[in-house]
């Protein structure tokens, strides 16, 4: 992650380092940084919003990150097309990239929480998407 000076006079502005260190759109950002890009769990494409490790998550080993329905009309892993993982905990390894990451751990939860079943998004919520 890139440190960018800021003036002691200056307001606190912690939008500026997450809009210049975020990655590119669509890019898998480095561990700490902010980023949205598109994983496939399964056969399921899910939208991947990862928040950066500044501010709030600046304590947590992994990064906070929200799946996001890419297909409303299909099933998905909750029935609002959006879910938060905050607070993860994991041991991360070598070579384990964020997108590995988020996808394991929707895998796990899918398979957990969601007793290996996905759920249709209510039409309420397919039009957001």
């Amino acid at each position: 992650m890139v440190a960018i000076p800021v003036s002691l006079a200056a307001p606190m502005r912690p939008d500026i380092s997450y809009a210049e260190t975020a990655a590119p759109p669509g890019t898998v950002p480095m561990w700490g940084q902010r980023g949205d890009f598109t994983v496939n769990v399964g056969d399921m494409p899910v939208h991947i919003v990862m928040d950066g490790l500044i501010g709030v998550s600046a304590g947590m080993n992994v990064p906070a990150f929200s799946p996001n329905v890419v297909e409303p009309d299909k099933p998905f892993l909750s029935e609002t097309g959006y879910r938060s993982f905050i607070g993860v905990h994991a041991n991360l390894v070598p070579g384990l990239t964020p997108d590995v990451f988020a996808r394991e751990v929707i895998g796990s939860y899918i398979k957990g929480e969601c007793r290996g079943k996905l759920r249709p998004v209510k039409q309420e919520y397919r039009e957001r998407y």
